[in-house]
């Protein structure tokens, strides 16, 4: 699993967990089935709207508490985790369906760098 430490900037843990993924067919594998099992409508997996809706939130909202911890206001910073989210699925997506890696990871790296930046106005802002 991804090892996270408190201090982590919300940059640094979305590059953990993107590099905990993509150098690995047995966790991408993983999170296949997560993405699969929250997107299956409930006739086919059994499992309940409520229950595959926590389960894709659990990530979201892992982040954005991150967000606050470095300054983020609460607003702010869940409009910041779902855009987080959304782009690490898109990339998820994308890598599974094409496997660029490189592409992949500089798409990534343009991302955090922008979002680093927001969060350092953020504190500017306070």
């Amino acid at each position: 699993m991804v090892c996270v430490e408190p201090r982590d900037q919300p940059a640094r843990v979305v590059r953990k967990w993107w590099r905990w993924l993509s150098t690995s067919a047995n966790n991408l594998a993983l999170v296949r089935l997560g993405l699969e099992a929250a997107t299956l409508d409930a006739t086919i997996t059994t499992v309940a709207h409520g229950v595959r809706a926590e389960q894709i939130g659990v990530w979201r909202t892992k982040i954005e508490d991150r967000f606050v911890a470095v300054g983020v206001p609460r607003k702010a910073a869940t409009i910041e985790a779902t855009q987080a989210k959304a782009m690490f699925t898109g990339l998820v997506v994308d890598l599974m369906a094409s496997g660029e890696t490189k592409r992949l990871n500089l798409a990534l790296d343009n991302y955090l760098t922008q979002l680093s930046a927001r969060i350092s106005e953020y504190a500017t802002d306070s």
